[in-house]
């Protein structure tokens, strides 16, 4: 009866496979989670120049997302994920924040199921990348959108988001709301007096 372990060669190639594996997932600047069909963390591998984790890994290995010691919002965005994931089975991209390090970071994710030999469903792979650089930027360039670079109050763009939001809000609610308007008396005079830095200074004392 022939033997049903592999032979010495098979197993050369494995190893060696597993060793290309390895050195791929290294050369990459993603964190690459594992888990299970239970949703419990089985793997990880992380870039060498990122050492830092949420939390080390005998923390949440083995464990499911939600036993892991993640903030709740973190857990609800990877559960939803793979929910997504379950029901379309298609690749599903998604955003998360999480504290590293005394700092909130962002991560950019893609979550994508695992096989095993037989073709089976065994598994998630989430692979993850560090935004939070990208998220910074596009915070300040937000904030510059919305608000005047003089006084730092918000601009005209934001004032009638606002003011439309509240028009709708009132209509549902079918309530009243007040915009009261201050016209500032002698403002070009008072503003004129002013030079350099005082000029700039004097919006920023009258805004609310």
């Amino acid at each position: 009866m022939p033997s049903s372990r592999p032979s010495q060669s098979d197993e050369n190639e494995l190893r060696a496979l597993n060793q290309r594996l390895i050195s791929i997932l290294g050369s990459i600047d993603d964190l690459v989670l594992v888990l299970d069909e239970r949703e419990r963390y089985v793997e990880y591998y992380q870039p060498t120049d990122k050492p830092e984790l949420y939390a080390p890994p005998e923390q949440f290995l083995g464990k499911h997302i939600s036993e892991a010691g993640m903030p709740e919002s973190t857990v609800k965005a990877h559960l939803e994920a793979i929910q997504r994931y379950r029901q379309t089975g298609q690749p599903y991209q998604y955003d998360y924040q999480i504290p590293i390090g005394g700092e909130n970071r962002w991560f950019s994710a893609k979550i994508s199921g695992l096989s095993d030999l037989q073709g089976k469903h065994s598994g998630f792979i989430v692979v993850a990348r560090d935004i939070t650089e990208r998220k910074k930027w596009e915070q300040q360039l937000e904030t510059l959108s919305i608000t005047d670079p003089l006084t730092k109050a918000y601009n005209r763009l934001r004032f009638m988001a606002s003011l439309e939001a509240e028009i709708r809000r009132s209509k549902r609610y079918v309530a009243t709301f007040s915009l009261v308007m201050f016209d500032i008396d002698h403002f070009r005079r008072s503003h004129s007096r002013g030079g350099g830095r005082e000029n700039s200074q004097f919006p920023r004392d009258i805004r609310f």
